[in-house]
Formats: C-alpha cells, sequence, structure tokens
C-alpha cells in the first residue's frame, strides 16, 4: 500500500497507512494486484446505464482500531465501511474522471485522509463474456468476412469467454484434429452506437491465446503477438502464450471516428502459435469515454417556496442568482446547501428578488 504521511506520535490511536484503491464490478473480474491504486478505467453496465464502482481501502493503526474507513469525491461523502476489509459500492456513478479520498478514523477518533486517487468510469460498448458469432473449421475466409455485409448467419455463437483447452470457457469452439490444430478461429459481434461524436476516445481490450487481429467496421484496428504484413488463415503467432498472458486483457487506445451511428461491427481472428497447440482463448471488451453532460437545474414549487436540485458528483459548479437575465448582475447564492440521495438542494423563496438561477463552472 501507500503509506500516509504520519501524524506526531504520542498519544493512542495513530492511523500509519492506508490506500484507496478502485476496483472494476461489472464483470471484468479483480482489479489488477500491482500497482494497488485504480487504473483510469472501468466498465458499465451498458451503453447508456448507472454505473457500479467498488471502492477499496487499506487502513492501520499502530496503537490502536481502525473504526471506520469514508470514501470522498471532494467534499461529498459517498459512503463508509467499519468492518475490514474497508469497501463501499458507488452506485449511480455518472460516466467520467473523478478524484476520490478516503478517510481513516480509529478509535480514539484520530482522523487520516488518503492521498487523492483519480479514476475514469467509461461506458461499455461492448462487455467481457458477451455473445460472439464464431466460425471453426480451419477455413480460409480471406478478407471479406471482416466486413458488415458479410453473411455470417450460418455460423455457430456462444458468449465469451470462447475456445478450448483450458476448462475456463464459457463456449467451447472446434480446434480441429488433436494433432493438427486450425491456426485461425474467427469471431464477429455487432453492436450499437447512438452519437459516436459524443466520444473522445476508445479503450479495447483483448484476451488473446495466442495471438489476435481486431477489425471495426472493416478496418483493422489492433495486432498483438502477431507479425507484421499480411495476415492470411494459415499464419502463425508468433509466440506460443502461457500463465497470466492466457486470461490478460491486452489494452490498446482507439479513435472514436472509427465508430458509425447506428450498428457497427468487430471482427476478430485469433491464431495459434503452432498446429499441436493445445488452447485458444479469445473474449473482448470496448469501452468509450465521454465528457459527463453538465447537472441540469430542476426546480419544484409548493406555495412561495422552490426546491433547486442537482447532482451531487456534478464537482466545481456553483448555484448563482440574479433579479435580470443580463451577464453581470448574477451572484453565488448564499443558501444552504444539503445533500440527499446524491442530490445537492436548496431552498429559495418565490418572493426573493433575485428571481433567475443557473449553475456556475467554477473550475
Amino acid at each position: 500500500s501507500r503509506p500516509f504521511p504520519r501524524k506526531p506520535s504520542g498519544r493512542r490511536g495513530i492511523l500509519s497507512a492506508a490506500c484507496v484503491d478502485s476496483a472494476v464490478t461489472a464483470r471484468c473480474g479483480d482489479a489488477p494486484a500491482s500497482p494497488p491504486w485504480p487504473q483510469p478505467k472501468s466498465l458499465a453496465a451498458g451503453p447508456h446505464a448507472i454505473l457500479k464502482q467498488a471502492l477499496n481501502a487499506l487502513a492501520s493503526d499502530d496503537d490502536g482500531q481502525v473504526r471506520k474507513v469514508e470514501f470522498y469525491l471532494g467534499s461529498l461523502k459517498l459512503g463508509e465501511d467499519t468492518n475490514s476489509p474497508f469497501g463501499f459500492i458507488w452506485t449511480n456513478a455518472p460516466e467520467g474522471s473523478y478524484t476520490l479520498t478516503a478517510v481513516a478514523t480509529d478509535n480514539a477518533g484520530g482522523r487520516t485522509t488518503s492521498a487523492p486517487v483519480n479514476i475514469t468510469l467509461f461506458t461499455s460498448l461492448v462487455f467481457t463474456g458477451s455473445v460472439w458469432k464464431y466460425l471453426d473449421t480451419g477455413s480460409n475466409l480471406f478478407t471479406a468476412w471482416r466486413g458488415g455485409t458479410f453473411d455470417d448467419q450460418a455460423w455457430a455463437f456462444g458468449p465469451a469467454q470462447l475456445g478450448y483447452g483450458d476448462g475456463d470457457e464459457a463456449t467451447v469452439v472446434n480446434g480441429g484434429p488433436s494433432t493438427n490444430h486450425f491456426i485461425t478461429t474467427y469471431f464477429r459481434r455487432r453492436f450499437f452506437v447512438n452519437t459516436p461524436s459524443s466520444f473522445t476516445n476508445l479503450l479495447l481490450r483483448v484476451m488473446r491465446d495466442d495471438g489476435a487481429v481486431v477489425y471495426l467496421n472493416g478496418k483493422e484496428v489492433f495486432r498483438s503477438n502477431m507479425p507484421n504484413g499480411p495476415i492470411g488463415f494459415n499464419t502463425l503467432a508468433w509466440t506460443a502464450v502461457g500463465g497470466p498472458d492466457e486470461s490478460t486483457l491486452f489494452p490498446t487506445n482507439l479513435s472514436p471516428s472509427l465508430l458509425v451511428n447506428g450498428t457497427n461491427l468487430l471482427a476478430v481472428e485469433i491464431h495459434q502459435a503452432a498446429t499441436n497447440s493445445s488452447d485458444i482463448s479469445f473474449d473482448l471488451e470496448l469501452l468509450g469515454l465521454r465528457p459527463p453532460p453538465p447537472p441540469r437545474l430542476s426546480l419544484q414549487l409548493s406555495g412561495d417556496t422552490g426546491l433547486l436540485e442537482w447532482s451531487a458528483f456534478a464537482q466545481g459548479f456553483a448555484l448563482q442568482s440574479s433579479a435580470a437575465l443580463d451577464q453581470t448582475s448574477w451572484a453565488c447564492s448564499t443558501n444552504m446547501t444539503t445533500v440527499t440521495n446524491s442530490r445537492n438542494s436548496v431552498s429559495v423563496s418565490l418572493t426573493d428578488p433575485g428571481g433567475f438561477y443557473r449553475l456556475k463552472k467554477t473550475d
């Protein structure tokens, strides 16, 4: 773990170390074991779904006990845990980039705050574990299979992980004769994207044993453990894969300009390093990053009182009021802000002269 700066000792309850870690909870397994700090990525539950993010903290006390760890987004408390190992599931988390901290409290009331941790929550365009169409006959498909007009209706289909030989496959594919395995197996999946121009970056991660070439809408976008030059159905992967590399998701960044509005196609060919190789493995995820939309200010009326609300996850915004719709008379509201169910709320009198309200970005 990464230690906190020590407090001066001399009384009971000094917190000696803590860190906050972010683990992906949706379909991609555990967070990386090393380093223990968050990687700048996460999965979402769907293209436009609410995100869930697991937050974990390590905390210890030299001469007492850690009673609780609280998790914060800026000054907004997301949640807490009073039992070790300390963790919290952040639900309703909008996609975007965030800076989080953890605050540990010991049995004597001593508090220590972690160093800030930056995380980014992506939208998942294609999950790990998704259903893929596949062809496992050892055929030579040349290049037409990579495009959207190719007819794959006769192909088999099943959820990832796809492969054979390891015993952990969700779908077992045909590898061919045991003494002369097929070199190449083909996979295709269509997915829908609405307004691809809203994305600023794409993150592709591929599990491949042994090698893979990935095409997005007919264009090659990633080659992993494969030789340079033209790729044929009998092209061998560079090296045989073993150990942790068999289950690693290898990443690359892609340009969102590769996406089209509507139906998109991913096509992947998995290659063996030798015809006597004992297994193949394949899975893939495609994540999209886009700026979070600006918070929406809502108003609920009750007699002469109004309740203004907006998302508490929207950091760096200030509520301003004005008696006129101009650019000079706006001032920050002095009304008290309360937070309930991840929503900021401010009660205002509808008889006050400041009759107009807005949220202004301050950083």
